[in-house]
């Protein structure tokens, strides 16, 4: 009766280890083909969502795009819409900001015009990254005719005349009255020698006019010089401002005219204004 039981209970082993070692390869099988949560999904980020880091707040109609009654045209709009998806160093790339202007153009505009408007985008694009041979130096004044030629002739030949003329007609305009006011508001110089010399009616008239220039010259010339450390300071100043794509026009005038204020007195500070060609 033992060994009866004895042989039973054998039989039983053999038939659980045989069971065992069946069921194994198929939970080893099925661990393998599991995903494990450490392994890389092998997915990136689209540009498109990373470039979401510098999409505009709040709808925008058509004429924001420049679409006017269904048809892509040259105005400003375009340029001021593209400017707002600059990345302002959020640390996006240009890329990303075109895969967002896309994604958005599409939504607002539809295929066509979208298609239309990341062409002109990409002429933007380009004209962003131009290495100028003339850039623009606030504290040379000398050099800006030359600027403005460049940027005159590059921009026309990326955007196009018609494009180029709408983005950046305005600013090429009020750039040359600036820089012909400066030309006009140039101070002359100080009466030399011979001019004293010849315009005195006499001996004693000459010898009262050498006296009176070589107080007064001096004194005229430190002036001029102050005048011209100040205003170029304010001019770079202004610069800066209508530089920096964070704020408005409204908030350009008022910081601008808060520094004259603080650092002119009433004349300075309006001749300035005027030399500025603020509105």
């Amino acid at each position: 009766m033992v060994k009866r039981t004895l042989l039973v209970l054998a039989i039983a082993a053999g038939l659980i280890w045989w069971y065992e070692q069946a069921q194994a390869p198929e939970v080893d099988a099925a661990k393998a083909g599991a995903p494990s949560s450490s392994a890389p999904s092998g997915l990136e980020t689209p540009p498109a969502v990373k470039g979401a880091a510098v999409r505009p707040a709040g709808g925008w109609s058509p004429k924001a795009w420049s679409v006017i009654g269904g048809k892509l045209t040259p105005t400003r709009a375009l340029r001021d819409r593209f400017d707002s998806y600059l990345p302002l160093g959020k640390g996006v790339t240009m890329v990303e900001v075109r895969a967002t202007i896309e994604q958005d153009a599409e939504a607002d505009l539809g295929q066509a015009n979208a298609a239309q408007v990341l062409a002109i985008w990409d002429r933007y694009a380009r004209l962003q990254n131009n290495d100028w041979q003339h850039p623009f130096n606030a504290t040379e004044p000398k050099g800006w005719q030359a600027t403005l030629n460049e940027q005159h002739r590059v921009r026309r030949q990326l955007l196009g005349p018609e494009w180029a003329e709408a983005f950046f007609g305005d600013d090429e305009a009020a750039f040359q009255r600036r820089i012909a006011n400066l030309v006009a508001t140039r101070p002359a110089a100080p009466p030399t020698l011979d001019a004293v010399l010849a315009s005195a009616p006499s001996s004693a008239g000459t010898a009262a006019s050498l006296s009176a220039a070589s107080v007064a010259s001096p004194a005229a010339s430190a002036s001029r010089d102050d005048w011209r450390v100040r205003s170029d300071k304010a001019r770079l100043e202004w610069t800066h401002l209508t530089q920096d794509a964070s704020l408005d026009e409204g908030q350009r005038l008022i910081r601008i005219r808060h520094y004259l204020q603080q650092h002119f007195n009433g004349p300075d500070a309006a001749r300035l204004e005027r030399e500025l060609q603020l509105p």
